[in-house]
């Protein structure tokens, strides 16, 4: 949650360059106790602030910015479910603040409600909230929905409001990456790469649409960036594995996943991989052994029953390799169908 707090937090400072130059009128109780937590949440003193947020709303309870002011600080705090009720208020008290629809929405992709969040994003717009980070989390709840055509306007919105948006450019080449526009994918990852060259993800996610485009030198420089970036990057090595067993370099395409496996020992996809590098090296009892811990990490991965199965033919355990595809067929992996011809 790094990356979406820090820019919730920006929105908030700019709320308090507003609102806490405002004159106490009449030394009004809620109103100094209000200003006191706009203080305290400027000094990051979030209990303190919630406090006291609080105990303005309880002497003026149609008190707008102190729910809004609130609910920001909820956001700060991951208590999304308590922030939404605050900007519920906040809008029931003032239906015209678009900061609030905005910030509400933030809460509810954080919720993975995105569907509503993207009608509140499409509020705070109607009410002349059009700041870039509304359009980037109005891309983010498409993509979550799987809508990418979608997520790429909204993304493009963004972009279009600040050019140096990087989370933009990745996310759009993500989704490009999605509906199999790899050239585009890799076009949005490099202008990612360039306004920040240390973001690992972006290089492996750049690695992976090379890949798709058979650039498998690019792939790999790709992959080695981000492991240089990050050692701990399983995903990266799982990625690189994956290259190079494309390059039929299946004695580094092993090592890549055995790392992966290493570094995340929950990792099935890998586990699955480092078997069928390990088929190719014709090492079976050691690709049967990386299937089954697959299939222990996900009982329903229909491809590594499969693979297993083929992994027991090799060592003449028919009629267990049998009950492997019959398994995998069960799960929805139709090609293991040819396999079963011969356990009849």
């Amino acid at each position: 949650m790094k990356k979406i707090t820090f820019l919730v937090f920006t929105l908030i400072m700019s709320i308090f360059v507003s609102y806490s130059q405002e004159v106490v009128v009449g030394g009004q109780e809620a109103e100094i106790i209000y200003n006191q937590g706009l203080q305290s949440y400027a000094d990051k003193n979030y209990t303190k602030a919630i406090e006291e947020f609080s105990q303005a709303i309880l002497i003026n309870d149609k008190f707008d910015k102190a729910y809004f002011n609130r609910g920001c600080v909820r956001l700060e705090v991951e208590n999304y479910t308590g922030a939404v009720e605050d900007f519920d208020k906040a809008i029931s008290i003032n239906p015209s603040m678009g900061k609030a629809f905005f910030n509400r929405g933030y809460a509810k992709v954080s919720l993975k409600k995105y569907q509503e969040s993207i009608e509140d994003f499409k509020v705070a717009v109607k009410f002349e909230y059009t700041e870039a980070n509304v359009f980037y989390y109005e891309g983010v709840a498409y993509f979550q929905l799987a809508n990418y055509e979608e997520a790429i306007k909204s993304y493009t919105k963004a972009i279009e409001k600040n050019d140096r948006y990087i989370y933009a450019y990745h996310d759009r080449g993500s989704a490009y990456r999605m509906i199999n526009k790899f050239q585009e994918a890799v076009d949005d990852y490099t202008k990612a790469i360039a306004l920040d060259n240390t973001l690992a993800f972006a290089y492996n996610n750049r690695g992976s649409a090379y890949r798709k485009l058979a650039k498998y030198k690019e792939s790999l420089e790709d992959y080695n960036k981000a492991i240089s970036l990050d050692a701990n990057y399983a995903i990266a090595y799982n990625n690189r594995g994956t290259t190079k067993f494309k390059l039929e370099d299946y004695a580094g395409a092993e090592k890549d996943f055995e790392k992966a496996t290493e570094l995340n020992k929950v990792y099935a996809y890998a586990y699955n991989n480092l078997g069928t590098a390990r088929m190719k090296l014709e090492k079976y009892a050691k690709a049967e052994e990386a299937f089954s811990k697959a299939i222990e990490l996900d009982p329903k991965y229909g491809f590594a029953y499969a693979n297993r199965g083929s992994s027991k033919e090799m060592q003449k355990k028919f009629k267990s390799a049998c009950k492997d595809w019959e398994t995998a067929l069960s799960l929805g992996v139709y090609e293991a169908r040819e396999f079963l011809v011969d356990c009849k």
